[in-house]
């Protein structure tokens, strides 16, 4: 079975069984193609509530401020929504080191599972901040 999209399948085929044009069964074969892709709770959640185009840019997610010296986290919910397993991966631009941290960074999430990632933000200059990673 290779689907060629994301979607129920249902099919009939006949077998024959040992070259026995009598000896013809009917099979129904039923399947479904699944896309992996995770995706990120917050952003669809907040994608939704504004009512944004699939095509738009997604909603930025903010972190409460913080001073010089201290650091502010908060959650997010990576889901894996298909039906197979699928590895993630966090990245972010490597001058954010030391700034920026999600944990964790990578993972497998299995059909329908998902993960809270912790995104810590410790400032080391007083500036506005404007950090984009990908998941």
């Amino acid at each position: 079975f290779a689907p060629k999209s994301a979607r129920k399948y249902d099919f009939t085929a006949e077998v024959m069984i040992n070259h026995d044009p009598s000896a013809v069964k009917t099979v129904r074969l039923v399947g479904e193609g699944s896309e992996p892709g995770v995706r990120v709770v917050e952003v669809d959640d907040l994608r939704a509530k504004l009512r944004l185009p699939p095509e738009a840019l997604p909603p930025p997610l903010f972190i409460k401020p913080t001073c010089l010296g201290l650091a502010s986290s908060r959650q997010v919910t990576v889901q894996n929504p298909s039906r197979i397993p699928a590895l993630f991966q966090v990245d972010f631009p490597t001058h954010l080191e030391g700034i920026l941290s999600i944990s964790p960074r990578s993972g497998l999430l299995r059909g329908n599972q998902s993960v809270k990632l912790t995104i810590s933000f410790a400032p080391r200059v007083q500036k506005e901040y404007r950090l984009k990673f990908r998941v």
